[in-house]
């Protein structure tokens, strides 16, 4: 016990910061390797915050150790030298020294570094070994104890430099300033005080309150620049955060609030470079990183520039841009500076998504098939249905892109672009639950724009229309339009008035054999005729008539609602909703394949499937007269109402 008193300041320094750290761990921060923010949080050095007023950072972040290995380290040092000093010095001087060596290390170091969080006792240890070195010029020792001294001094030094080295978050600043200020502060001490005389404490307050003086001027004018650019990151994470919230969970929508939700977004952006501007001058690493900021708030402007002009336009060619400037955006290294806000902690388990990746082959009829067989794959996200959401990328069987969209649930909704093998355009446009809607572009496969089509609720306009050559024949909807077959004869040739079609139409298979005449009044077929590749004949007033259920549509509806059998599994679990069903009807009007366009899951989607192959046949579609195979699209509806 006596032993313990007379080192009682080095074992109530040890006792501190070990209780620190164990506080540290049991509240959950990692004992090898803690965070920047769990340091920030239990009070470690950070010139930004000490500028910003919070000097008692100074004194407790040598009480905070970057993990076990640097805590025994420094409490083993500590105790090496706080054993033998505290009693040489007196417990008033030794606990002066560490404490102001401490905290003159960490006004070094914040005065060196333009930005750095530093933790640990090893400043206000130096200081220790800096008073130790005093000694051997001021104690009147042999010289072998000059030269133990020396040792000890010496070992703590090395190997504090060596840390220094090894951590990120300790720095040699910390260590030089607490070295030179305890070599200082003993040898002033003794010099206004005989080496005897331990006890003359009006001179020993005098001289630590007049290093408090000086320490407290010099936190008091540590520079700037940490501050003003910790000030600016963290708005601009901020700005950051606002404009990721205000756009999570959208798709492509050309909704006039969604635009101008956008344009919100961007004036976020713009605010956050003009505060990157008004920055004052900063040393060269943080101004590396303000140009490094400006230059993403840059990027992200002219993302949602090119984003905005894509949805408002329906120039959607445009989110091809859009997705080479968030390439060059990923590409941007990031800061070597700048301590965000620390995250909110969120439920994980709720935060996790239900959907996963998959990877699907398709044949060249779009079927389902294995790798081998493949010409094309689709990359996309499914959720516990199997059912696609969220953004699709097919691509051609060597990785070409094909197509680029967004699905809900199956079904296409909303922004797509199509592309041939060569890479160019194909088509683009818009969907709303798999219907085409607004406007839609068309290309030839040598990149040339073919025509711009209006998809409307009631018929389809055509807008504009280009020759292979790009010479525009239809003009805002009025022009001749003609496409040509492989060995140059006019495929399909006519008229044009507002958008419809209008007078004669002519076809033909090749150069000498005629497919179609038909006539037409404001967009309405008047009349028509047709000739087979035999030359057989046939006469119609609608180019499509579409499969229709043997019986009627009627008793067809009728059939579906009273012999559907709602899934147990389905009814328990409270689901709902409509089946689309893509029914493949050969010339004869047989059921040749029935494919589910969306899933609802729970038996629903087989018992879609029963029903329709267990119902009536279809009459043939005719195209032109003619009978062809088609697909005739079914909803099977699930009500829970219509059960009770």
């Amino acid at each position: 016990m006596k032993y313990l008193v007379k080192k009682i300041a080095t074992v109530l320094f040890i006792a501190i910061s070990t209780i620190v750290f164990l506080i540290m761990v049991f509240s959950g921060v990692n004992f090898l390797n803690p965070g920047v923010h769990d340091l920030i949080r239990y009070g470690a050095n950070f010139n930004a915050l000490v500028y910003q007023g919070e000097y008692f950072r100074l004194i407790t972040s040598q009480f905070v150790h970057v993990g076990i290995i640097h805590l025994v380290v420094n409490m083993f040092a500590l105790y090496s030298l706080g054993s033998v000093l505290e009693e040489q010095l007196g417990k008033f001087r030794f606990v002066s020294v560490y404490i102001l060596s401490g905290i003159a290390g960490g006004l070094l170091s914040a005065s060196w570094h333009s930005f750095i969080v530093s933790t640990g006792a090893s400043g206000a240890i130096m200081g220790l070994a800096g008073a130790d070195l005093a000694l051997i010029l001021l104690h009147p020792a042999t010289a072998a104890g000059r030269t133990r001294i020396f040792i000890r001094a010496f070992s703590v030094v090395l190997i504090n430099l060596i840390i220094g080295f090894s951590f990120p978050f300790i720095d040699n600043a910390a260590h030089i300033g607490g070295l030179l200020f305890g070599f200082f502060y003993i040898f002033i001490s003794y010099s206004v005080s005989s080496f005897e005389n331990k006890t003359n404490i009006l001179k020993e307050v005098m001289l630590a309150f007049f290093s408090v003086f000086l320490l407290c001027l010099g936190a008091y004018n540590l520079p700037a620049a940490s501050y003003n650019y910790y000030v600016a990151f963290n708005r601009f994470i901020n700005y950051e955060s606002i404009a990721t919230k205000q756009s999570e969970g959208k798709g492509y929508i050309e909704t006039e609030k969604y635009i101008q939700q956008l344009k919100e977004i961007k004036a976020i952006w713009l605010e956050c470079k003009l505060m990157l501007d008004t920055l004052p001058d900063l040393p060269e690493d943080l101004d590396y990183d303000t140009r490094l900021l400006k230059k993403y708030s840059y990027y992200k402007m002219k993302a949602l520039d090119q984003y905005i002009k894509a949805i408002s336009e329906e120039e959607f060619q445009l989110l091809d841009s859009m997705e080479i400037t968030n390439t060059l955006l990923a590409m941007l290294p990031k800061p070597k500076h700048g301590i965000a806000p620390e995250p909110e902690k969120k439920d994980t388990d709720s935060e996790k998504s239900t959907l996963r990746n998959v990877k699907i082959f398709y044949d060249q009829n779009w079927k389902v098939t294995d790798s081998i067989h493949a010409k094309y794959f689709r990359e996309a996200q499914v959720d516990s249905l199997n059912r696609v959401n969220g953004f699709v990328y097919d691509y051609y069987r060597n990785g070409q892109i094909q197509m680029k969209g967004y699905y809900l649930n199956d079904l296409k909704n909303d922004i797509f672009r199509y592309y041939y093998p060569n890479g160019n355009y194909e088509s683009m446009g818009k969907y709303t639950f798999d219907e085409p809607t607004g406007k839609w572009k068309n290309y030839y496969m040598n990149g040339a724009l073919k025509e711009e089509l209006l998809y409307t609720d009631e018929r389809v306009l055509l807008k504009n229309f280009w020759d292979s050559l790009r010479i525009r024949l239809v003009y805002d909807g009025t022009g001749i339009y003609i496409t040509y077959n492989p060995d140059g004869s006019p495929r399909d040739s006519g008229n044009y008035l507002d958008g419809l079609k209008n007078g004669i139409w002519q076809g033909n298979y090749s150069i000498d054999k005629r497919y179609y005449i038909e006539k037409y009044f404001n967009g309405r077929l008047v009349t028509g005729a047709s000739w087979s590749p035999e030359n057989e004949i046939f006469q119609y007033t609608k180019n499509y008539v579409a499969p229709e259920p043997v019986g009627g549509v009627k008793n067809y509806k009728e059939y579906l609602e009273k012999n559907l059998v709602y899934p147990e599994n389905a009814k328990a679990n409270r689901i709902e909703g409509i089946i689309l069903t893509d029914v493949t009807i050969d010339s004869t009007g047989k059921k040749i394949n029935i494919e589910n366009v969306n899933k609802l899951g729970f038996g629903c989607d087989e018992e879609a499937k029963r029903l329709i192959k267990e119902g009536s046949d279809f009459s043939p579609a005719r195209e032109k007269g003619q009978i062809i195979k088609a697909v005739k699209r079914i909803e099977v509806k699930f009500d829970l109402n219509k059960e009770r």
